[in-house]
């Protein structure tokens, strides 16, 4: 994953991330389709009609990233494995909220935009010595 001239100098770091492009859309991919957390509780506030749904305050809900990051609203082909989704030059980008693996809003991972930064880096390092595939018969 090229990252710049001093590629086999030195390993990535945190004023590498604006370069780390490709790398960042190979992480958001790979939480799109694997996020860290499938079900998310919460309680409803008010009374609520959700899907056709009564919903009555307080009753405690379950939402799946899992299920709506594979949602072909947002996505196409949600199924396959797509890191050039998440460039804006190529794609119209999903709305917002349509891709949550660190969950959203008050409940949201403070720690979110730390965990992207942190995977980015990561997968840089690995692959910089490490080339990954696919195992046999894959």
């Amino acid at each position: 994953m090229p990252r710049g001239p001093h590629d086999a100098d030195r390993p990535a770091t945190p004023s590498d991330l604006p370069d780390l492009i490709h790398t960042r859309h190979i992480v958001q991919e790979t939480l799109r389709l694997y996020p860290p957390i499938w079900f998310f509780p919460r309680r409803a506030a008010t009374d609520l009609q959700l899907g056709g749904h009564s919903i009555k305050r307080g009753t405690q809900v379950f939402y799946s990233p899992y299920a709506m990051h594979r949602d072909s609203r947002w996505y196409s082909r949600p199924e396959s494995f797509d890191p050039d989704r998440w460039d804006p030059d190529r794609r119209a980008q999903p709305p917002r909220g349509a891709c949550i693996p660190f969950a959203t809003g008050v409940h949201g991972c403070p720690g979110g935009d730390f965990a992207l930064a942190e995977l980015t880096l990561i997968t840089a390092a690995v692959t910089a010595r490490w080339q990954p595939g696919p195992g046999p018969g894959q």
